[in-house]
């Protein structure tokens, strides 16, 4: 690719509205950890995954901000820590008003261990016919695949 296309993409991103917005709540979220890691231990401060700037259900668009735990006991621990935060943030000229601490969602990563999804042997019988048709054909890769499958086990 050239030169010239990234400086255009580079240009495109500049004057975007929507990147200035992604690129706005990208500081912001910066922004926030640093003051995080400013008003609580170091201890907690290596819990918080993330810090953002959100819209709380009711009330003033931007006002909430949201913190997001490693885990359960980690978020109660930053909710007192990070209780009287909202204020110190407001006298920063955030204009933060409610503050929001949850776990971040943990997912297992691990095939499931059901015998449903076992692979079942395949019958000698329709072994020995791919063996057989394997012999016949004339399409080379067809060939190696049904002779790989045909393999003894």
């Amino acid at each position: 690719m050239s030169k010239t296309a990234f400086r255009g993409l580079g240009e495109a991103l500049r004057t975007s509205a929507d990147w200035a917005g992604i690129d706005r709540a990208w500081r912001d979220s910066e922004d926030l950890m640093v003051s995080v890691r400013r008003a609580i231990p170091a201890s907690l401060a290596s819990l918080v995954v993330q810090v953002r700037r959100d819209d709380p259900p009711k009330g003033i668009r931007g006002s909430q901000v949201t913190v997001i735990a490693q885990h359960a006991a980690a978020a109660a621990k930053l909710k007192l820590a990070l209780a009287d935060w909202p204020a110190a943030l407001r006298q920063e000229g955030w204009g933060i008003q409610h503050l929001k601490v949850i776990a971040q969602r943990t997912q297992s990563l691990q095939p499931p261990t059901s015998t449903a999804l076992a692979r079942k042997k395949i019958p000698e019988a329709v072994l020995q016919q791919f063996r057989e048709l394997s012999d016949h054909l004339t399409n080379e890769a067809l060939r190696r695949a049904l002779a790989r499958i045909a393999r003894p086990r």
